[in-house]
């Protein structure tokens, strides 16, 4: 297909195409084959997007495999991140993918408060993960934080397989929308997959008088 294609690659009219013709009564069918959550029910136009995008990927690359980018792309997506033109990020590891498959709206909290954030993270590459982590990474000094853990380690997880875990987050006084940022690290500390937010956790804080 790539030796035919005779035109260049447009993202606009892919997606535009899926979003014409998929069919609503299949969305949520579809998008549990990428590896979606079975409580998600994607939107149709972003999710047509990210099929586009993960066809560009495909068609633009001068592999054969590539790595799996739907359920990313459909995350930077719903965080606003829907400009054309967007920069593939290679991952450390040839053939290493990772798809944050757990909420990705943002998560409504109150001031001073301790919420408990489920993750569940993909393992959907061809590499094994092997004494792997998260590691927090605060980038605003308002932002919540871990109650208790800033590294998180992974147990030996097979391609195809979940990494599931809970988190505790303090709140603290600040208002706002917050990304709480995570990378994961090898054991030799070089980040997996550099300039991602696959594993970001979006927190709402609002103030809330008793």
């Amino acid at each position: 297909m790539k030796k035919d294609a005779l035109a260049s690659f447009s993202e606009e009219k892919l997606s535009n195409f899926c979003f014409e013709n998929i069919q609503d009564s299949n969305l949520q069918n579809l998008s549990i084959s990428f590896g979606f959550s079975k409580s998600i029910i994607p939107d149709k136009k972003m999710l047509s997007l990210a099929i586009a995008r993960q066809y560009h990927l495909i068609f633009t690359s001068k592999k054969n495999d590539v790595e799996n980018i739907i359920i990313s792309e459909y995350q930077k997506i719903e965080a606003g991140h829907i400009s054309n033109g967007i920069k593939y990020h290679k991952a450390l590891y040839d053939g290493d993918s990772a798809n944050r498959i757990s909420s990705i709206e943002w998560i409504d909290a109150k001031t001073y408060e301790v919420i408990q954030v489920k993750i569940n993270i993909l393992n959907s590459g061809s590499v094994p993960w092997i004494n792997r982590r998260l590691i927090f990474k605060q980038e605003k000094t308002s932002c919540p934080i871990p109650k208790a853990e800033r590294e998180i380690n992974i147990p030996d997880i097979e391609p195809n397989n979940y990494f599931t875990k809970t988190i505790e987050f303090e709140t603290r006084g600040s208002e706002g929308e917050f990304v709480c940022h995570y990378i994961m690290q090898d054991s030799d500390g070089n980040d997996c997959f550099p300039n991602r937010n696959t594993f970001d956790i979006r927190i709402k804080v609002t103030f809330i008088p008793d």
